[in-house]
């Protein structure tokens, strides 16, 4: 596996590097629409006593575009005319499933899940949407404070499944004729965000990464997510500071946090879910892709 890992790890920064134009332009999208000028410090400084004016037409013309795609909720709908009479007989209650499934995560997340993945399409083009088993969510958080636990239980008795709009930045898919075949996500967070989502699996991997066996739960590191259709891989990058002769230096470990085989969970969905979510695929023009981890979902428009 270690070997292996290597070369997920090589693998994800190939993805990184042939994105660095498009994370270019993607931050150029979001300047606008944030209304952030790179020059706007240095020109103050240059030309006194001028007030500075910046457009806010790209903030406002977006505004709008958002305004009007969420006036109405999603309608999921399963093709009759090109299904076989069984499956239509089924198409109700898969259409009600999943209508039911997308108002409960929006609910959980505390905003409806169209607002982010409409947001996202009108600024990027690019729309990456993370599908969560909330039952393999309860055996993460596993060994994390109680009342995460015990959060993650209720969820699962909410709804199977959560949708996460991703930042498409901090995500490199990689496609072929078939559609989606690798992933690799890297996202800047906390210790306290990992153990929370991975319990004490997080924990026995934190204290690894730490000589000393204590680490704060506010302490910044690179989570990394790297998927394709056969493993999934976790791992973490923390800085920590050491002293080598008297001297300070700055460290970066790295820790695999865990190592999974689709084989292992072939039957991961439930029948039901899975012809629901390839369904709702279909209608959106996206691939997806069933993982022990997590099962995701990245539509390009």
């Amino acid at each position: 596996m270690p070997d292996e890992l290597t070369a997920v790890k090589e693998h994800a920064r190939e993805l990184e590097s042939a994105n660095t134009a498009r994370n270019t332009l993607f931050q150029d999208m979001e300047n606008m629409y944030f209304m952030t000028w790179a020059e706007e410090a240095r020109v103050k400084e240059q030309i006194k006593n001028v007030k500075l004016t910046k457009s806010p037409r790209p903030k406002n013309d977006i505004q709008g575009a958002i305004r009007l795609l969420i006036a109405s909720d999603p309608i999921f709908s399963v093709p009759h005319d090109i299904n076989s009479e069984q499956a239509n007989e089924k198409a109700n209650k898969l259409e009600r499933f999943a209508k039911a499934m997308w108002f409960s995560a929006g609910r959980i997340t505390g905003d409806p899940i169209h607002y982010d993945v409409v947001r996202s399409a009108l600024l990027f083009s690019e729309i990456h949407i993370a599908i969560t088993s909330t039952k393999d969510l309860v055996e993460w958080t596993k060994g994390a404070a109680p009342a995460v636990v015990e959060r993650a239980k209720r969820t699962a008795d909410t709804t199977p499944y959560l949708f996460d709009v991703w930042h498409p930045s901090l995500g490199y898919p990689e496609w072929s004729s078939l559609g989606l075949d690798a992933f690799y996500r890297k996202v800047k967070t906390t210790a306290g965000w990992v153990e929370d989502n991975w319990g004490k699996r997080a924990a026995k991997a934190l204290k690894k990464l730490k000589a000393d066996k204590n680490y704060s739960r506010y302490a910044p590191l690179t989570y990394n997510l790297f998927y394709d259709l056969k493993n999934s891989f976790i791992w973490l990058f923390m800085k920590c500071s050491a002293l080598l002769n008297g001297v300070s230096i700055s460290l970066t470990a790295s820790l695999s946090l865990s190592y999974c085989s689709r084989e292992i969970s072939k039957h991961w969905l439930s029948p039901l879910s899975q012809v629901s979510l390839k369904r709702m695929a279909s209608r959106t023009n996206s691939s997806l892709v069933v993982k022990p981890i997590c099962l995701f979902s990245s539509m390009k428009l």
